[in-house]
């Protein structure tokens, strides 16, 4: 019994020599990880690591250690996620040096799903590996938008509708900034003054403007990185775009009793338009002697008097009312505030005819 036993001990210890000297390794006998071990450090390789931040731009280094005398000479590194840097695939074979370890590069993915990471040797029979895993914590943020006045700086004053004001659009990338070095702009309404997608600089941002439209709503803009899967959103309520001036061109300057006169109506700015769908208030009157103004005569089409995108409206004065002077000119005025809310006003003259 004592002989069997030691008969068995024996052939355990020569499978050991056998173990660091050649490739007869039994791997009945043998674990993985007495042939291989595959440890993951931080690029400094000052710490082993169990995570890593997924920004598509952090370098892990993996080592892996095997016997110094074993017979294996070459590591293969193995991936599920990322690229190692001398490949630039997800997989690298190196050979080991004199201490029997390895270490090689591998760029972490911009994700937020583990990475299972192998390292093995193979003899062509058999394969012994080493498995680990390490977690990538995600970033928020890729690529973030900001909106800008047409000379770069923070918006601080209300952007009027008025078809001529320009947005700065600024998308920094955050993360991964050799991949993303393109940036792809939207805007829900308002023209981009360029074309899309535009390089990044020397500082990661890429930039373009847009001429805002003249209809009061509100915009959304996007900015987009990495086949549109990584974006930032960005919002901005355009207000009205007053009139600085009006302008009143009567088809007629003299009228009849019991007639019509078309009246085109046009709100004007010193810089743009008027936002479409602007509103007026229109009223005719005449002088009495003591100097009262009394409302005569009346309008139609005013239930539909809005601005059109030119900023005209166009109205019809009627003087079939039975309540004109004829002695007296009549008085037409429309009336409207500027950006400041303050009043802006024209009036025009009809004389009436008999």
């Amino acid at each position: 019994m004592f002989t069997k036993m030691l008969s068995k001990v024996s052939a355990i210890l020569v499978c050991s020599f056998l173990l660091v000297n050649c490739n007869g390794i039994d791997s009945e006998t043998f674990s993985p990880d007495d042939i291989i071990v595959l440890e993951i450090f931080d690029f400094d390789e000052s710490k082993i690591i169990e995570e890593a931040i997924g920004d598509g731009e952090t370098i892990i280094k993996l080592k892996a250690k095997i016997p110094s005398n074993s017979a294996y000479k070459t590591v293969k590194f193995e991936s599920t996620n990322g690229s190692f840097i001398l490949t630039g695939k997800k997989s690298q074979e190196k050979k080991v040096g004199i201490d029997g370890s390895v270490l090689v590069d591998l760029k972490i993915p911009l994700d937020n799903q583990p990475i299972f990471l192998t390292a093995s040797v193979s003899n062509g029979t058999e394969t012994f590996s080493s498995t680990k895993s390490i977690n990538l914590i995600g970033v928020d943020e890729v690529v973030t938008l900001a909106l800008l006045n047409n000379i770069g700086d923070a918006i601080i004053e209300p952007v009027r509708a008025d078809g001529a004001t320009i947005i700065k659009l600024k998308a920094t990338v955050k993360h991964n900034q050799n991949a993303f070095n393109q940036v792809t702009f939207t805007t829900s309404k308002g023209t981009l003054q360029g074309t899309s997608p535009v390089n990044t600089d020397q500082e990661n941002n890429a930039y373009i403007d847009v001429l805002v439209p003249n209809a009061v709503q509100k915009l959304y803009f996007s900015a987009k990185v990495g086949n549109n899967v990584y974006f930032d959103n960005e919002e901005l309520n355009l207000v009205r775009s007053n009139p600085d001036f009006i302008i009143i061109e009567p088809t007629l300057v003299s009228m009849p009793l019991n007639s019509s006169n078309s009246l085109d109506i046009f709100l004007k700015r010193n810089i743009g338009v008027v936002s479409l769908n602007s509103v007026v208030t229109i009223r005719s009157y005449q002088i009495a002697d003591n100097d009262l103004q009394i409302e005569v005569g009346r309008f139609t089409g005013l239930s539909n008097a809005s601005s059109d995108s030119n900023g005209a409206i166009n109205v019809v004065f009627k003087t079939d009312t039975n309540d004109i002077d004829v002695s007296r000119p009549i008085f037409i005025e429309v009336i409207s505030s500027n950006d400041s809310n303050e009043a802006v006003n024209k009036v025009i003259k009809i004389n009436i005819t008999i």
